[in-house]
């Protein structure tokens, strides 16, 4: 007979195995793809097109910097960018936007940013029964590959749907699902006038949640959100912590967070979640 060590050795190199051969695959892959057959579904160019590639020298881009304007259009014409919709959107819809999030920091930590906390955001939003207002990744200037003569903007800013898609970035929930849809920022501002928001500082909720399991920081800021009467709440980045994100490098860095996965997981942020079109 086998015995149960003998067993959980074989049982360890067949995962490696499996592992190594999935990154294999995938890697095959993006060297077989033509990667101007994914750009033409978005863009709709002919697929014997070759898209513009950015290439780029340390001293001066051949090319400018994308403007997005495609996309930058898509986002505009949403469905929901529209204040005459009945609740739970439109001017009598609720609405939360994370203003505390990481900005004009290295691509690593807004990568970071976006993969999971903007998600855990998205997710925290439709626990709430709140749009999630979705926002823009803005570059360190340090770091963008363009000289400042050739910006468009300062700091420089790229479409959170040039990184990722789903709901995250407006587009449907399931069908049936009567949550609030995601809206851009330029939508928030015109929907929930500065008068008209409630602002939260992050000082004056996280300290109480400090080191917390992950789904008591989530259940905490859920029920503040829920139950919160005003219309558009915004959240702030306040006080003296240097990590002052909703679910910050603490949780991320510890096994606190393991305990939001069963709920994360099975959520259209998660199940929905797709490649940026442009990709």
């Amino acid at each position: 007979q086998i015995s149960h060590s003998a067993r959980a050795t074989f049982a360890r190199h067949k995962l490696k195995f499996i592992i190594a051969f999935a990154v294999s695959v995938i890697a095959l892959l993006f060297l077989t793809a033509s990667p101007s057959s994914a750009y033409s579904r978005f863009i709709g160019r002919p697929s014997n097109q070759h898209p513009q590639i950015y290439e780029e020298t340390l001293s001066q881009p051949k090319v400018p910097p994308p403007k997005y304007e495609r996309l930058r259009k898509w986002e505009e014409n949403l469905p929901q960018h529209d204040q005459s919709l009945s609740f739970p959107e439109g001017k009598s819809g609720r609405y939360i936007k994370f203003s505390n999030q990481i900005v004009m920091l290295g691509w690593n930590n807004v990568l970071n940013e976006v993969r999971l906390a903007s998600l855990m955001n998205a997710h925290l939003a439709y626990a709430s029964k709140r749009a999630y207002v979705f926002q823009d990744y803005v570059w360190k200037p340090d770091y963008y590959p363009w000289p400042p003569n050739q910006r468009l903007e300062n700091p420089p800013h790229t479409p959170l749907g040039a990184l990722i898609g789903g709901t995250v970035v407006g587009q449907p929930f399931d069908e049936g699902d009567d949550a609030p849809r995601s809206v851009s920022s330029k939508y928030f501002d015109e929907v929930c006038p500065w008068s008209e928001r409630r602002f939260i500082g992050t000082d004056d909720v996280k300290p109480g949640l400090a080191w917390k399991q992950g789904t008591e920081i989530f259940d905490h800021w859920a029920k503040l959100l829920r139950d919160a009467p005003e219309r558009c709440i915004e959240i702030q980045a306040t006080g003296d912590d240097k990590f002052p994100q909703t679910f910050d490098l603490w949780l991320w860095g510890s096994d606190r967070v393991l305990s939001l996965w069963d709920s994360f997981s099975k959520s259209p942020t998660s199940r929905l979640l797709t490649t940026s079109p442009i990709v």
